[in-house]
């Protein structure tokens, strides 16, 4: 009983510990099972939130770990001021018209740094935030719908020949 208690205990502060260095974070519009869904062509801006509830402001830097083909950023660091989280991380996704994905996985890597004294140790806290984007079928383009429409007037022509024809044909 006595050991149970001991485990407790310890697990209890290394909890509070860890709430500690916790007092930051990201949050992100889609995940895993929220994907952006987008046109071939299409530009979105993606916008991630950066808070922060330290007494002091912190400094985020941003980098696109997967994605970059069709992904960028306005900047890679990010101050937040103490006790806000309305800092905006604004990531574009544009997709050119001849993408040749279905799905394109997006990872940014959020990163907390500098804020150390000299001579202090300090820990880095990564945020990994990741998404899917999934693409909408290729559109038939202009010139092929062009195409399609002028054969079925010129088969439609063709057949009332035909039918004409016959009916000449059947009154004499």
């Amino acid at each position: 009983m006595v050991k149970m208690k001991n485990k407790f205990f310890i697990l209890g502060l290394f909890s509070l510990l860890l709430v500690g260095f916790v007092s930051a974070g990201v949050i992100q519009p889609h995940w895993d099972t929220h994907p952006v869904n987008m046109d071939f062509g299409e530009t979105k801006i993606v916008n991630f939130k950066l808070t922060n509830s330290e007494a002091q402001e912190v400094t985020y830097e941003v980098e696109i770990i997967k994605g970059g083909d069709i992904a960028s950023l306005e900047q890679i660091r990010y101050t937040v001021p103490a006790q806000t989280e309305n800092t905006i991380a604004p990531l574009t996704i544009t997709i050119p018209g001849d993408y040749d994905r279905q799905v394109q996985r997006i990872e940014l890597l959020f990163k907390i740094v500098g804020g150390e004294e000299p001579g202090m140790v300090g820990l880095t806290t990564g945020y990994l935030a990741s998404f899917d984007v999934i693409l909408t079928e290729k559109p038939v383009e202009k010139s092929s719908l062009v195409g399609i429409i002028i054969a079925l007037i010129a088969i439609i022509v063709i057949l009332a020949v035909i039918i004409l024809i016959l009916a000449k044909r059947r009154r004499r």
